[in-house]
């Protein structure tokens, strides 16, 4: 059997549209308009929104100022006055009581506490906000330095390659012996009475140490000593896995229980029943159940 009930979006029922001065929707005349498959759900001329939007801020103060009541606004002028409006303004959309009443004890007066506050407390922040930002506050404060600002100034050019200094060179074998002592070697003190002969010999030893070609070859020799040392280690063995035994009867593979404890056809080791289960796996510590 059919029914009409529908989900999501509901119709607004036909009592409650002709209470609020609402228009049905024409599927001719207002498809053209914006949010159209909303108000087609709801069969209303215009969509019924909640206020979204500043030009349905200002007209609900206005209508809320002009329609006061006892305790509050009178809902049934407002409504009626909103959805009349609604039909000639476009940024204006249908409401219902409920959207009204929602927003008024909501949000409105959430902003008129604001307000109210703000204008209780004029005069004490202006004394503040006067306080803060007088200048005769920063005088007894000392004057920031400032560097004097000036161009960047280049005296001369680039140097030249002929003008660089280069470190003297030295040859490929004293180098090579001198790579491989150097990291066997341990460190000894000078016996030289001469510190400025022994201080030329060392800043002589250091610049052909530094030398490009120098750091290239001791690199290349650590790191030959590093694979030949790592080549000759023994190949880590394999972690040998513990053998599984049965947890009823206490043996290995020989029995059919080390995979599954029903399978095993043995005695049990706490009470020698062949019917017993054995020990809980949980609890391999503890004898069987009948024994505890």
């Amino acid at each position: 059997m059919s029914t009409t009930e529908v989900t999501g979006i509901l119709p607004i029922p036909e009592k409650i549209r002709r209470d609020s001065g609402m228009l049905e929707y024409d599927g001719n005349l207002h498809r053209a308009q914006t949010h159209w498959f909303v108000a087609s759900l709801q069969g209303t001329q215009r969509p019924v929104l909640p206020i979204h939007n500043k030009r349905e801020e200002d007209l609900f103060r206005d209508l809320v100022l002009t329609n006061t009541g006892s305790s509050e606004p009178r809902w049934d002028n407002i409504v009626l006055a909103w959805n009349t409006t609604a039909n000639n303004e476009k940024e204006v959309s249908y409401k219902i009581i409920e959207h009204l009443r929602l927003y008024y004890n909501g949000e409105w007066k959430s902003l008129a506490n604001i307000k109210q506050t703000l204008a209780q407390t004029a005069e004490d922040r202006k004394c503040a906000k006067k306080h803060v930002h007088d200048p005769l506050r920063t005088k007894p404060l000392p004057v920031a330095l400032e560097a004097p600002l000036s161009l960047h100034h280049v005296p001369a050019g680039l140097r030249s390659l002929e003008s660089t200094p280069r470190p003297p060179s030295a040859s490929p074998s004293t180098t090579q012996t001198d790579a491989e002592n150097s990291h066997l070697q341990p460190f000894r003190p000078s016996l030289n009475p001469n510190p400025i002969s022994a201080s030329a010999s060392s800043s002589s030893s250091s610049q052909d140490l530094l030398a490009p070609s120098s750091v290239a070859t001791v690199i290349e020799q650590l790191a030959g000593n590093r694979v030949r040392a790592n080549a000759t280690l023994p190949a880590p063995k394999p972690k040998q896995r513990q053998v599984r035994r049965c947890k009823k009867c206490t043996r290995g593979e020989s029995c059919n229980g080390h995979s599954n404890v029903k399978l095993c056809m043995n005695p049990c080791r706490d009470c020698g029943k062949v019917e017993c289960e054995g020990r809980d796996s949980k609890r391999l510590n503890l004898p069987c159940k009948n024994i505890s």
